[in-house]
């Protein structure tokens, strides 16, 4: 059976499976599926062991696991090209296994020209198997999604509160978490989270953060930026924070600017990359000016520079560094030349 991932943990809640095949990229989304699995599983008392190899040791695995003792689980990364000979050993796992055992297997994306092979949809009719395609959430399953980890935490958010932390977290789920896991340790004193009580716990005696770096570049606000420099070499915060925001976000615009001129609309791009509320209509607005070039090297001259971060992290040299390179990123941006 195939679903979305965010039917995952209904799915695995309220049937019985044997097989489930997690297939994507790597990344954050993936590891949030193989946790929610491995929970699921030691929740029923399984024993969770992980291994990895190719299609054909994972038939002679499947071999051995009669010997296992009762209550025993694998999650398997397959490496190699997905095919049908991983077809027949995933039949073959299957046909091996009992209600005692159960395997996740982790494999790349699959194409198009995959999804439609025969061996695949054949799979897919398979009673004990779970097929979880893994991509990055749309804005819909994301609000769904968010919904689910404030419930599972016991976080209590209006709805006015829960959409500011979206804005604020910029659609990212790693940040996302970590917020709400901080959350967890004031439910007493907030049994429910409004927007003002939010925001001050979200902003509380930091003035300036990593991201209002990002949007103060983007936004070519040469002033602003280099203010959220000064205070955090006055606070003497981490200045890789400050570093590594810039990169990714360099990243971010070379990643979309690639998808558009491949075909992608923007709009397109921007969801599939988690773009999200303010930081969405900052990149839309410095989108035509994009220039992947000057992005290319303002990006090596970054990772050159990263070197003497980690090294001189609190010297005034490496701070100096780093407004002069945020300002190189400004007028990548914005300079007509």
């Amino acid at each position: 059976m195939k679903i979305r991932q965010a039917q995952l943990s209904d799915q695995l809640l309220t049937n019985s499976y044997r097989l489930c095949w997690l297939n994507g990229d790597s990344g954050w989304w993936m590891e949030e599926a193989r946790a929610q699995v491995e929970i699921w599983l030691r929740g029923r008392g399984f024993v969770v062991e992980h291994h990895q190899g190719t299609s054909l040791q994972l038939t002679r695995f499947c071999e051995d696991l009669s010997l296992w003792s009762e209550k025993r689980a694998v999650e398997y990364c397959y490496k190699g090209a997905v095919s049908a000979d991983l077809g027949r050993a995933i039949e073959h796992a299957i046909d091996r296994s009992s209600d005692d055992e159960f395997m996740v297997l982790i494999t790349n994306k699959l194409d198009a020209k995959q999804r439609q092979s025969k061996w695949y949809r054949s799979l897919e009719e398979l009673a004990w198997l779970l097929v979880v395609p893994i991509w990055p959430l749309e804005s819909r399953e994301m609000q769904f999604w968010l919904q689910r980890k404030l419930k599972d935490a016991q976080v209590k958010l209006t709805d006015e509160a829960r959409q500011f932390l979206m804005t604020e977290c910029q659609g990212n789920p790693a940040a996302i978490v970590q917020t709400i896991n901080k959350m967890v340790f004031f439910n007493n004193e907030h049994p429910l989270w409004n927007l003002e009580k939010l925001r001050g716990f979200l902003v509380g005696d930091v003035r300036f953060s990593a991201m209002d770096l990002v949007k103060a570049t983007l936004k070519g606000d040469a002033v602003l930026a280099v203010s959220v420099i000064d205070y955090f070499q006055q606070e003497r915060l981490e200045i890789a924070a400050l570093f590594w925001s810039l990169i990714r976000e360099i990243r971010l615009l070379i990643t979309i600017k690639r998808e558009v001129d491949g075909g992608s609309t923007l709009a397109l791009a921007l969801k599939k990359n988690n773009v999200w509320f303010e930081h969405r209509d900052l990149v839309v607005a410095c989108y035509d000016k994009l220039d992947e070039i000057k992005l290319l090297d303002v990006l090596a001259t970054g990772q050159r520079l990263d070197t003497l971060f980690k090294s001189m992290s609190d010297s005034l040299v490496g701070w100096n560094e780093l407004r002069e390179w945020c300002l190189l990123l400004q007028h990548a941006l914005y300079s007509k030349e």
